[in-house]
């Protein structure tokens, strides 16, 4: 089988250094070890992975997110978020008097 963790050595050492992606070069190149690994000739692996449109043999491998309804589903949303989301410059007046009550009691 080929895991996650087997993903993330394959791309660290055909990645380029100080880079945090694979050029074409080192994409060909890993795939190479990938087939490699896989007992499998490059080009059937190319073919797979061309007709199926990814590789994978663990399925909760972190590269397609796992469906989840506290964050899918909008109509759940509460609060600040059910609006859009916080705003980062406010736009109304910015003395206390609008949140502290300062009257008589």
């Amino acid at each position: 089988s080929f895991r996650h963790v087997d993903v993330d050595v394959v791309f660290a050492k055909h990645k380029e250094s100080g880079q945090r992606y694979l050029s074409f070069r080192g994409f060909r190149s890993a795939l190479g070890q990938i087939a490699f690994r896989k007992k499998m000739d490059v080009e059937l692996l190319i073919e797979y992975i061309e007709c199926n449109g990814t590789l994978r043999t663990n399925t909760n491998s972190g590269l397609v997110p796992m469906p989840n309804r506290f964050h899918d589903d909008l109509q759940g949303y509460t609060g600040v978020h059910k609006a859009g989301g916080p705003t980062v410059v406010d736009k109304q007046n910015r003395d206390l008097s609008r949140i502290v009550d300062r009257s008589m009691s």
